[in-house]
């Protein structure tokens, strides 16, 4: 309940109401496989990163422990700077209600490593 002091009258008290949608973004792979990849060379990988709720939703992507790893957004118009300058790794996009919007991980491997993680 809001109570609200109108000048010159009584107070007036509203009810209010409403609901929350949580966010939920999802990916189309649920694993990523890269097979072998040369160091000095590059491997890509599309996929699709979608908003399941009506709400605008901002995603992020942690990938600062993982510098061999990049993300591209395949969005033309992106509200934000995707590279967060100040700390390289961390993507970020906002997403619109119900938007679907196509990526890519690429992979660029500086030395020979084996991967096994869950995308932050």
């Amino acid at each position: 309940r809001i109570q609200v002091a109108i000048r010159g009258w009584k107070t007036v008290e509203l009810r209010m109401g409403g609901r929350v949608d949580p966010p939920c973004v999802d990916i189309d792979m649920k694993e990523f496989k890269l097979g072998g990849v040369f160091c000095g060379s590059q491997f890509t990988i599309p996929f699709v990163l979608g908003n399941l709720t009506r709400t605008k939703t901002k995603a992020e992507f942690d990938l600062t422990r993982y510098m061999d790893f990049r993300i591209n957004f395949l969005k033309q118009d992106l509200e934000i700077d995707p590279i967060d300058p100040l700390t390289p790794g961390m993507y970020r996009i906002m997403l619109e209600g119900e938007e679907i919007v196509p990526c890519e991980l690429m992979f660029s491997p500086t030395e020979v490593a084996s991967y096994d993680f869950l995308m932050p």
